[in-house]
């Protein structure tokens, strides 16, 4: 006899979950095949007993299509009531059997007959072959999932395997969640590229009086004349992508420490950047030391900051539109003394 400790996940423990499949699919199809074209079930097909064949006054009513939906369900209810537990049994007294275990009691056996089809007729024997057909299906795939859990539990139990397993395999779920955390962490998001803004063009010179008109000459009839030069085009301001329309600000709010609640257009007419904090900051003057406003260039702009009637909501003065980058210190910090968790940094759109 093979020494248990050496079957899990070994050539025995296959070769058992083969052989245990094969024989629990055959006890189960049998099991249902069995009880469902048995005394009791025939009857309640002819309308002998409360059945869907009861409805129909007339047996040759009963159309093929009905018959066949009738086997199924018939075939359905009878399997599902029988077959998991036949092939419980089944797998327990294959496995019994090959590793020279005592056989459990209450084995179903495979070598009771089959009722013959041909002693039913018309409409009888085509819901039999429906519910025979559908039976086996359903047969066949708890026979697997049977086998193999009894057997698995059988290995289980001989090698004490479970509750190592259980222990063994935590810390290498964790260690999988923190490598999954890590590689999504450090891989890079996709963004979608935001056209620069143009610059504004320069506003138009004065015009001088225009020059008399030089007398033509030989050498300047001869040169061609320059074509205008107009002024480039101005491009509209740049729309947010969908990477910048999502929170870059921690979500939920840190207990205990300053952060941001909301960062975007001020709503008021003046256009201008509006940040909301969890705790109002701690001056207006620190704001404007630990808080900067980027353009669309990188480039630093001065800004002037306002509250209004609730304190942890600043605003800048009016901006024109387009997209800036605010960068908020950690060294920021509000009226009770609360520090910032980090360093704050994202995109704020202004639109005119």
């Amino acid at each position: 006899m093979t020494n248990p400790q050496t079957m899990r996940g070994g050539v025995i423990g296959a070769f058992l979950t083969l052989v245990a499949i094969a024989a629990v699919a055959v006890v189960v199809f049998v099991a249902v095949d069995i009880l469902l074209l048995g005394s009791t079930n025939l009857n309640r097909m002819t309308g002998q007993s409360s059945s869907l064949f009861a409805s129909a006054q007339d047996e040759q009513a009963i159309s093929a299509a009905d018959a066949v939906r009738m086997g199924r369900e018939e075939a359905e209810r009878v399997a599902a009531g029988v077959a998991r537990d036949a092939a419980r049994q089944a797998a327990r007294s294959t496995i019994a059997e090959r590793t020279g275990e005592a056989a459990p009691d209450g084995v179903v056996k495979a070598d009771s007959p089959s009722p013959a089809l041909n002693t039913l007729s018309g409409s009888q024997q085509i819901a039999a072959r429906e519910a025979k057909r559908v039976a086996e299906r359903i047969a066949d795939q708890i026979a697997r999932d049977i086998a193999t859990d009894e057997l698995m539990a059988y290995v289980d139990s001989v090698t004490g395997y479970a509750g190592e397993s259980a222990s063994d395999d935590a810390p290498a779920d964790e260690d999988q969640q923190a490598s999954a955390d890590e590689t999504s962490a450090d891989e890079p998001v996709e963004t979608v590229a935001t056209p620069e803004p143009s610059p504004r063009p320069a506003p138009p010179k004065p015009k001088a009086s225009a020059p008399p008109a030089p007398t033509a000459t030989a050498s300047s009839a001869n040169r061609p004349a320059q074509p205008e030069r107009s002024a480039p085009a101005r491009r509209p301001a740049p729309k947010p992508s969908a990477l910048d329309l999502k929170p870059w600000w921690p979500n939920p709010a840190p207990a205990g420490q300053l952060s941001l609640r909301f960062a975007g257009q001020a709503q008021s007419d003046s256009h201008g950047i509006a940040l909301l904090f969890t705790a109002p900051p701690a001056s207006l003057d620190a704001v404007a030391s630990q808080v900067r406003v980027l353009n669309d260039s990188g480039e630093a702009i001065e800004v002037s900051w306002s509250s209004g009637r609730n304190p942890a909501l600043v605003q800048t003065t009016a901006l024109p539109a387009g997209r800036y980058v605010v960068i908020i210190n950690q060294g920021l910090r509000s009226e009770t003394g609360e520090a910032m968790p980090r360093k704050l940094e994202g995109p704020v759109f202004v639109r005119p």
